[in-house]
């Protein structure tokens, strides 16, 4: 969907990290943006970064104990919807969520959907693989999946100006992992608008106001297609429920029905069914 101005409407800024859970579970809402609006919006993706040290994270949030922990989790997983291991944490080992953000600010200079695949591939090897995606190793082989160039990767995320970039962001941060940032390009006038993760209304009716209503909307219908968009992602049904706007039974059915058909493939884990495209 071309836009007929030369810059996008409306920039979304999503302060993510490759290990929040909340930055999982708006996947499926900026996906159906990208897929409603298409070029009339930008998706502007900072690392907000969770916490040096997970340690001081639990603190925090009163999660010292694991049986703590996987019940913050819990909740986290019923009010966000996108499924994901519960005990990622722990079973990771993960001790800072850092690294991983500055190797997407390492990515980003390699072109942004590169970097977006990145991401995405790097948030399914930690909350669903349970991978520690905070290791060199795992986000290097992250990256040569994912099309980056693996040596310039290592090379870049060791210096100071890829953690200065990371650290800007963290900075700049003026919402909540759960909210999305929607503003208008050129008056930037903005709308927060977050903590709804079951649909993407919420968040078209904010574009709809902030634009009066002018631009073309796209009703997405090929879920085939997204898959063939969306190559080697694991997505469950929620996301295409949230994405085409329909329940996540029919959701489930339909995709099980392209299964049938040999053109996507099932992946079960103990948490939730993923699909991807057939080999």
């Amino acid at each position: 969907m071309k836009n007929a101005s030369s810059s996008p409407a409306i920039d979304i800024v999503h302060f993510a990290d490759p290990w929040c859970s909340w930055s999982w579970s708006l996947e499926p809402i900026l996906n159906r943006l990208k897929a409603v609006y298409g070029d009339q919006i930008k998706i502007s993706y900072k690392m907000g970064g969770i916490t040096e040290d997970f340690g001081d994270w639990r603190q925090h949030y009163n999660a010292v104990t694991d049986p703590e922990l996987i019940k913050w989790f819990t909740e986290a997983f019923q009010e966000g919807k996108m499924p994901f291991d519960i005990g990622y944490v722990l079973k990771t080992k993960v001790k800072t969520t850092y690294p991983a953000c500055i190797a997407f600010k390492v990515a980003q200079m390699q072109g942004e959907n590169l970097a977006h695949k990145f991401l995405r591939r790097l948030m399914e090897t930690n909350m669903l693989e349970c991978r520690n995606g905070s290791e060199e190793a795992v986000y290097l082989r992250v990256a040569k999946e994912t099309g980056l160039d693996a040596g310039k990767l290592k090379k870049d995320a060791k210096s100071s100006k890829c953690k200065k970039l990371f650290l800007r962001d963290k900075a700049q941060m003026n919402v909540n992992f759960l909210t999305l940032a929607i503003v208008d390009s050129k008056t930037r006038k903005g709308l927060a608008v977050g903590e709804v993760f079951d649909s993407a209304h919420a968040y078209e009716h904010a574009i709809e106001n902030l634009t009066k209503g002018k631009l073309k909307k796209h009703v997405p219908k090929d879920i085939y297609g997204y898959f063939k968009e969306h190559e080697s992602e694991l997505i469950p049904a929620h996301e295409i429920a949230v994405v085409f706007d329909m329940t996540e039974k029919k959701a489930a059915k339909s995709l099980d029905a392209l299964v049938k058909k040999k053109l996507l493939k099932k992946r079960q884990f103990d948490f939730a069914d993923f699909w991807t495209l057939k080999d």
